[in-house]
């Protein structure tokens, strides 16, 4: 559905009580006011071609919200990963020890339930952090958000950044992950997720 009417809405800064807005080729195209002769018979003729139509009933239009840190891997896991004392130090201890019994399948049905809640409040845009492993089965969760990405694409832009190693082991450590998880070590198609940092220099 690319072509579309969104009728008889609420658009911020407008000095208009409601608007027609016509998006063409899934972009935004035009605003028309809708008390005019103009909005009449341009609307007349789109439903008469039988376009889609849409009617806001006076609701207010936003662009959609970007979320712009969030751990996809991580959501809807307290039962399985419970923080009594609640400091990140026992979150990441009691994750670690909790990932050898989490299925990539498992894991995507968590991330769908967070990306569809996601989209139901207007998300359109999200960056998740993925812990990274230094072998394919460390890397369940990368493998995992990429099959999702591709799932969503079009629903949900997913940008996917992937945490490299930990701040308590030598930089030098994290640049050797980094290179191995770029090579060989996961699949082409995640390969692309990996985002090298231009300072990390051998």
């Amino acid at each position: 559905m690319n072509n579309f009417l969104i009728k008889n809405v609420c658009v911020p800064g407008l000095d208009l009580d409601e608007a027609h807005i016509v998006i063409k080729n899934g972009r935004y195209d035009t605003i028309i006011p809708a008390v005019s002769n103009e909005a009449l018979i341009f609307t007349q003729n789109w439903e008469g071609d039988n376009k889609k139509a849409v009617d806001g009933r006076g609701w207010t239009i936003l662009p959609t919200f970007t979320d712009i840190h969030t751990h996809l891997d991580k959501a809807f896991t307290y039962e399985q990963v419970p923080n009594y004392s609640g400091t990140l130090r026992e979150a990441i201890t009691n994750y670690q020890s909790a990932l050898p019994a989490f299925t990539e399948e498992a894991m995507m049905e968590r991330m769908r339930r967070l990306m569809d809640r996601a989209v139901s409040y207007g998300t359109g845009r999200m960056r998740t952090h993925i812990n990274a492993g230094e072998d394919k089965a460390g890397n369940i969760a990368l493998q995992a958000a990429s099959k999702i990405k591709e799932e969503y694409r079009g629903i949900l832009d997913l940008q996917i950044i992937a945490m490299l190693g930990n701040m308590s082991q030598p930089l030098t450590k994290n640049i050797e992950l980094q290179d191995v998880l770029l090579s060989n070590n996961i699949d082409e198609s995640a390969a692309h997720l990996i985002c090298r940092n231009p300072a990390m220099k051998k």
